[in-house]
């Protein structure tokens, strides 16, 4: 009778770009990089459209959703993978392999919802102009009841 094999996975040893550790420091720069310039942007994009009133409308909310998502998203990844780079290699444990599995593909669909909404929006813009019009202005209320107050003040 063959014996069964009882040992329990408890960690991964992350080897990738090990071969060649003289690439690491290079390659750990240049994922710094795409991963500050990443960041950057898209913090950038969210504060712009949040201190703008103009861009308070249904697509621009999206977009700033859709760049916080990015922002997630890449930060799910890239860190450990410049954390291998640096250390020549990195023990993962179980959970945190499965919590990183979890949150690449949770906001990777999220993402793809976000998206599929946009696409709603446009469709509608494009097809139904009056409908979507009707709803720009319900978003909007707020940006009419300012300007009417600011048209209100004497200068």
């Amino acid at each position: 009778m063959a014996e069964a094999n009882l040992s329990v996975v408890t960690e991964f040893l992350l080897i990738a770009f090990t071969e060649f550790s003289e690439r690491g420091l290079p390659l750990f720069l240049l994922f710094l990089a795409i991963y500050l310039s990443t960041l950057l942007g898209n913090v950038g994009m969210v504060v712009l459209i949040r201190m703008d009133r103009r861009l308070h409308t249904p697509m621009y909310f999206l977009l700033s959703h859709l760049s916080f998502l990015d922002i997630c998203y890449s930060s799910v990844t890239a860190p450990q993978l410049m954390a291998v780079l640096w250390e020549h290699g990195a023990v993962l444990s179980y959970t945190r392999c499965a919590a990183q599995f979890f949150l690449f593909t949770f906001f990777g669909a999220v993402d793809c919802y976000l998206l599929a909404l946009m696409a709603y929006d446009r469709y509608v813009a494009v097809c139904q102009p009056t409908r979507h019009e009707k709803n720009q202005n319900f978003y909007s209320r707020e940006k009419r009841e300012e300007k009417k107050k600011s048209e209100k003040r004497p200068e």
